[in-house]
């Protein structure tokens, strides 16, 4: 009977000792991934909704497009009266403290700093905008994301941006300008005629903005967009080209194109022949004298 017991009583510590094993500690927790994924659609294009992206102090978080493939451009944070927050990029992007020859960066990080206050800027209770341009194969895009100080523990370290957006069909895609080219040339003309004049230094901020706009150009864009891309102004633009040579045609205006006088120029009356008139006679009576046309 003795051995019956001790067996029942063996198996039953065993199996309890088995299941308290297999039972998660209370202490344990499973480890929370730093890196959270966000779909594009969700932060560009019609259908973005703004996204909060925190940082924690001496915890920072990251803004990788290396999932994407896209090349950050150009990045602006609008500071508050008390900014908390400043940004670095793993390349170099104008603007940044920085002039750069060739700006391009895959991902931005953002620290949390205690607040420094600048004077005429005013309190962002609602958190700092950040404006992400990127590109890629010609084709650009700007991210918008709320920067706010995170509380207690950090949750992540970094947001990834997944392209779960559809690619331009080739009709869609913007073409070339034809004249890009050409214009290219016509500013580089220019600007080597502004260089030996002295009007301009090789080794300044506009030679480096000049320089990207030709690159802007030869690569197919737009003189108003690469103008806006590099920073100068059209009429910088058009003045370099004439140095270079370029000749502006005259505007003519269409065929058979008619235009209205302005209201506030008085048209000139317009003035009818007086048709001749017999002479009249200057009797009482007013009768007309006749006048033959034979005489005997």
């Amino acid at each position: 009977m003795k051995p019956i017991i001790f067996s029942s009583f063996l198996l039953t510590t065993i199996g309890a000792i088995a299941i308290a094993n297999l039972a998660p500690s209370p202490a344990y927790s499973a480890p929370i991934s730093t890196v959270r994924s966000l779909k594009a659609s969700l932060v560009t294009g019609r259908q973005a909704r703004l996204q909060t992206v925190k940082a924690w102090p001496g915890h920072g978080v990251s803004i990788s497009f290396f999932e994407t493939g896209e090349v950050i451009r150009r990045a602006w944070l609008d500071r508050s009266k008390k900014s908390r927050f400043i940004i670095d990029v793993d390349g170099c992007l104008s603007g940044l403290g920085r002039d750069c020859e060739n700006p391009g960066a895959g991902l931005i990080h953002i620290s949390a700093i205690d607040g420094v206050t600048i004077p005429g800027l005013p309190n962002a209770p609602y958190g700092e905008h950040l404006t992400v341009i990127t590109e890629s194969n010609g084709q650009k895009k700007s991210y918008h994301f709320r920067l706010v100080p995170g509380t207690g523990a950090p949750e992540y370290s970094e947001i990834s941006i997944e392209n779960d957006l559809e690619p331009l069909s080739d009709e869609s895609k913007p073409r070339p300008n034809p004249y890009a080219a050409a214009d290219a040339q016509w500013v580089t003309r220019g600007m080597q005629v502004a260089l030996s004049n002295q009007w301009i230094d090789a080794q300044g901020t506009l030679w480096q903005r000049l320089t990207h706009l030709v690159g802007e150009l030869q690569s197919g864009a737009d003189a108003n967009a690469a103008a806006a891309n590099a920073g100068v102004s059209m009429q910088l633009v058009e003045k370099l080209m004439q140095l270079g040579g370029k000749r502006f045609p005259a505007m003519l205006p269409p065929n058979n194109a008619t235009f209205s006088t302005p209201s506030t120029v008085r048209r000139a009356p317009t003035v009818t022949p007086t048709p001749t008139v017999p002479a009249r006679s200057t009797s009482a009576t007013n009768k007309p004298t006749v006048i033959n046309s034979y005489r005997k």
